[in-house]
């Protein structure tokens, strides 16, 4: 039953970030940022997360949440899809192949699951702050080439704003 509870919510913090940056748009910039509460639910989720993936599972796993929290609060920034999910297969477990489809299906499932719980920790831990972030990312984008951006539509949308 836990499962089931864990992936429902973890799906349904997804599901509601699907419209794009509504909290960025409406954010008062006078807000206090997110007051600390930010570790508490990185706790709990590390904790949930990793009833079911591996240290090293997460890490790559938030490292393609935090390209998709970019795409959602920065207009002019996309995700390389064939990135991330290169990004999702390095973080299946060596022996992947080797399980039965019930056994894929349900880290699959866990994997999904804790991609919504991650980005909705990590997105309400920038919406209302998304300035500062968006400028990360950005410094990211021209700084470095590990990243799973898409550099050519992120370079369009910029050449499309200077004009």
């Amino acid at each position: 039953m836990k499962t089931i509870r864990t992936m429902f919510i973890a799906v349904t913090c997804f599901v509601a970030t699907l419209n794009g940056p509504v909290w960025a748009e409406e954010a008062d910039a006078s807000a206090e940022p997110f007051a600390g509460h930010e570790s508490a639910a990185w706790e709990v989720a590390y904790r949930l997360a990793g009833e079911y993936l591996s240290e090293d599972a997460i890490s790559r796993l938030n490292l393609v949440v935090y390209h998709h929290v970019a795409e959602a609060l920065c207009d002019d920034v996309h995700v390389d899809a064939l990135g991330t999910a290169r990004g999702i297969a390095a973080a299946h477990p060596e022996n992947y192949t080797d399980l039965s489809e019930e056994e894929r299906r349900h880290w699959d499932g866990a994997m999904l699951a804790n991609f919504g719980m991650l980005f909705g920790v990590m997105l309400s831990e920038h919406a209302d702050r998304a300035g500062p972030f968006c400028a990360e990312v950005h410094d990211v984008i021209e700084k470095d080439d590990w990243h799973y951006f898409d550099t050519d539509t992120t370079e369009k949308a910029e050449d499309n704003t200077e004009s």
